[in-house]
């Protein structure tokens, strides 16, 4: 993100156009599943990013206008709480009048922790808490939105999702494998992460498909290409090449052909495209609160 960090979740800092953020380290019991719990505050109308697909998961929590997408033409407005899981194809969010919402960032693999549905019924759609946890994430949601203090947002949703995590039981083994295909796209083959998770390859084929929709060998490219994008994102200097040698590409044109696969377009028109522009790819160097 280009916008500058606020160092404190009660006292952000704000930028010379009234923007703030903030990258908060979740409370223990959850750090295992959630990287981040992070925000962005804009007063003014921004044009939001292209979001491109990727592994994770993440919840937002408007308490200002919710985003707009637009799919098949459609547009849509997204409820004040919601899930956007990218998996396929890329999701066009709309220009927003002023943005206000506090995120969290699910890792990959961990999105069963919180909820028993599968990833193949949530994977590329925008859908919103009463879907995933009833009543209880319409509350979550309004409460979120009507609440004025950072800090107190941040403890609503850690608390709702700590409770989640102690009630829902989730395939333990699946998990890992996500973990496992996510930090070893670059250099393990699904032969080799079907070894590891002790499973012969038709049969960890077969769990992943099941849970996720999507096969192991589809996910291992989305794996590199999102580590790819995101280095992208962040070091805008780095050279593209530079940065699909070390993701496990073997050469340009395999990477621009799947590159284009994914995100519909050239790797060079991605970085034009964020040329001057927000994104949602979190810095690595981001300080964290707590």
């Amino acid at each position: 993100m280009h916008a500058r960090e606020s160092k404190s979740l009660q006292a952000p800092r704000a930028d010379l156009h009234s923007v703030t953020t903030f990258h908060h380290r979740p409370i223990p019991a959850l750090r295992a599943q959630i990287e981040r719990i992070w925000g962005w505050q804009e007063p003014h109308a921004l044009a939001l990013p292209l979001v491109m697909p990727g592994f994770g998961a993440e919840l937002f929590f408007h308490h200002g206008e919710p985003f707009r997408s637009l799919v098949g033409g459609a547009e849509r407005r997204l409820e004040r709480g919601h899930l956007l899981c990218v998996r396929g194809a890329p999701l066009r969010l709309l220009e927003q009048p002023s943005t206000a919402f506090t995120a969290v960032r699910i890792r990959a693999g961990a999105l069963g922790r919180f909820t028993s549905i599968p990833l193949r019924e949530l994977k590329d759609t925008q859908v919103g808490l009463g879907e995933i946890w009833g009543r209880a994430g319409v509350e979550l949601a309004n409460r979120v939105a009507e609440t004025k203090l950072e800090s107190d947002r941040v403890h609503l949703i850690e608390e709702f999702l700590r409770r989640r995590l102690a009630e829902t039981r989730c395939d333990r083994l699946v998990e890992r494998a996500l973990e496992l295909i996510y930090r070893g796209s670059d250099t393990l083959t699904i032969a080799a992460l079907a070894s590891q998770c002790g499973l012969g390859r038709r049969q960890f084929e077969r769990r992943i498909g099941e849970y996720c929709g999507q096969p192991a060998v589809e996910l291992r490219c989305l794996a590199r290409f999102y580590h790819v994008a995101r280095r992208l994102a962040v070091q805008p200097a780095l050279g593209a090449l530079e940065a699909a040698l070390a993701a496990g590409y073997y050469d340009q044109a395999h990477f621009i052909r799947e590159f284009k696969r994914f995100a519909g377009i050239t790797p060079e028109a991605f970085r034009r495209t964020l040329a001057g522009t927000t994104h949602f790819y979190n810095p690595v160097g981001a300080a964290l609160t707590k």
